[in-house]
């Protein structure tokens, strides 16, 4: 048993080597049934309990289903029904899930066994059915009759000694066939304990008899020491006194030569124990002999190294001196190369700085233009008219003093007067108002594209669909701020020569998709955002869209801007 024990651990490392999860689940599969032959039962649970754990990793549903029906019957055998219970409940409705026949039957076997040893027999007379259809179905003769067998005990307990009989006489024969002596044997001594239970004495110890024979023939020790246990109290039901105490006694005898064999295989497992403990204690000593000559020996090559290495120091140190001598020079001419770099970078970005303050006050300018001749328009030309409109008043008064042709020369006059005197107005007002607010976002981004293209080198191509209709103040101001924010960061620090600016209305959502062929920035390094990014998404925060952005090193920069519209942030045209 420990050489297995050996054997399977050395298994476990040698998957581990080559990296098989699979072949470190089998063997820890293994090592775990024998510990549980072996009665380490804590040991037995945790390496089936990692044989599971890697085959769920590894997703293997047949070896899943077999690790679980191992937990279930193990913490059955050791008393944790709670524990089994939930095992074999997992492995039964996997096993259904999967659909493979073999396994359902060993799945239903299973919860059957569990059943059984907590008395509720009525169930477990229904899972040892299916599961022996189940084997039936398969040809497997072995499985069908274990599910006889243990289906005559199930009868047997339910107090159903005819169902019993029956069941055990159908595993007898298939047992029979395969040739299986120790099942055979089982239904030999389970059929003559059961026609006991019924009274009928002379069939029970035909069977019991029949039992006998067999156990004795192929030594199971185990089985004979209940046999004749089975017989001395078939004896006593008769009042056979004096044979139930032969019987009694030869349990006994055997009793007592299984201890022996038990005590003399540990006195074997023992001795064998010394044996190893002695070997690897002896190659132990041998290896500590070897590694002090070797020591030795090392230190003798090491000796006539040291001289060598000695001589070999004295030339590295004069080549060494020679090379940082050299590489301070090369150092110095790299310094003064990097320092120019970042002089050229620092100047171009001192001149974007400027291209950008400059595109700024052409704009400002622009619209404190608009301002300016709005304001002319309104305070002096426009009090110029008024003043002529007083004095078409004055002559008005007059009227009845003039020709009918005068009076109709007058009204045209007037009437003309007047709508200049509305136009004036509505020219101050909408040049005051600006672009964005009187002509729309469209109009606004055209006039912003014209103005970049004209004051730097880049190229920017502007298109829209579905934007007829205007969109609420809001929405527009915050839209057209954004794209400005967007454009200063490219001119800033993308170095790009074209960007794309594309708007796409729906019914339900603007969408915005700003490109450009920059260097673009690794996305994921984006956690201390600039105050511009900052602005960018409170704005679109504001709106209650989303702003994605889709970067690498080198491969330029993508935003995608998504705005939700609602009813009322449309203003008609």
């Amino acid at each position: 048993m420990d050489s297995a024990i050996y054997y399977a651990k050395a298994g476990i490392v040698s998957a581990q080597e080559i990296s098989s999860d699979s072949l470190k689940a089998s063997a820890c599969a293994v090592l775990g049934d024998l510990f549980f032959k072996k009665g380490l039962h804590d040991s037995a649970v945790f390496y089936q309990l990692k044989s599971l754990k890697l085959r769920e990793a590894i997703g293997s549903k047949p070896q899943i289903i077999n690790s679980l029906y191992n937990l279930g019957a193990i913490c059955n055998a050791i008393g944790k029904k709670a524990q089994s219970y939930s095992y074999f409940e997992e492995c039964l409705k996997r096993s259904l899930a999967y659909k493979e026949p073999s396994l359902r039957a060993m799945a239903n076997e299973g919860m059957a066994s569990w059943c059984l040893s907590n008395d509720e027999y009525k169930k477990a007379v229904a899972f040892y059915s299916q599961a022996g259809t189940l084997y039936s179905d398969l040809n497997d003769k072995e499985g069908t009759g274990r599910c006889l067998l243990n289906l005559g005990s199930a009868y047997d307990m339910s107090d159903l000694p005819v169902e019993s009989i029956r069941c055990y006489k159908k595993a007898l024969a298939l047992f029979e066939k395969l040739g299986l002596e120790k099942s055979i044997l089982v239904c030999y001594d389970n059929l003559g304990a059961t026609y006991g239970g019924m009274g009928k004495i002379s069939e029970a110890l035909l069977y019991h008899k029949k039992a006998q024979v067999l156990a004795e023939k192929i030594g199971a020790l185990d089985e004979l020491k209940v046999i004749y246990e089975n017989i001395s109290d078939t004896y006593r039901q008769k009042g056979n006194a004096d044979s139930a105490l032969v019987f009694f006694q030869k349990s006994s005898q055997v009793k007592d030569s299984i201890l022996n064999i038990e005590n003399l295989n540990y006195i074997n497992e023992l001795q064998e124990k010394y044996n190893k403990e002695k070997r690897e204690s002896e190659i132990k000593a041998l290896k500590e002999e070897d590694r002090l000559k070797d020591a030795e020996m090392r230190v003798q090559q090491k000796r006539a190294e040291l001289m060598v290495i000695t001589i070999c120091l004295l030339i590295i140190l004069t080549l060494l001196t020679f090379f940082i001598l050299r590489q301070r020079a090369g150092n110095a001419k790299a310094m003064a190369q990097k320092n120019e770099q970042l002089y050229r970078r620092k100047i171009n970005e001192i001149i974007k700085e400027q291209e950008l303050k400059s595109i700024s006050s052409m704009m400002e300018g622009q619209e404190n233009e608009r301002k300016r001749i709005a304001k002319e328009l309104h305070d002096r030309l426009g009090s110029m008219l008024a003043t002529i409109k007083l004095h078409f008043n004055a002559i008005e008064q007059k009227m009845d003093k003039l020709e009918l042709k005068s009076i109709e020369q007058y009204n045209n006059a007037n009437k003309l007067l007047d709508e200049v005197c509305d136009e004036v107005r509505k020219i101050a007002h909408n040049m005051e108002s600006g672009v964005l607010v009187n002509f729309g976002l469209v109009h606004a981004l055209t006039d912003l594209k014209e103005a970049l293209q004209q004051s730097s080198h880049l190229s920017i191509q502007f298109g829209s669909f579905g934007m007829g209709e205007r969109l609420s103040n809001a929405i527009e101001i915050n839209v057209y701020r954004v794209l400005q924010e967007l454009l200063s960061n490219v001119i800033r620090h993308s170095g790009a020569t074209e960007v794309s600016i594309d708007l796409n209305r729906t019914e339900q959502q603007l969408t915005i998709i700003f490109s450009d062929n920059g260097t673009g920035y690794i996305t994921e390094n984006t956690g201390h955002q600039g105050m511009g990014l900052k602005n960018i998404r409170s704005r679109i925060a504001k709106l209650g869209g989303k702003f994605y952005v889709d970067s690498g090193k080198q491969n330029g920069t993508t935003n995608i801007i998504e705005i939700p519209l609602k009813d009322g942030q449309t203003l008609h045209s």
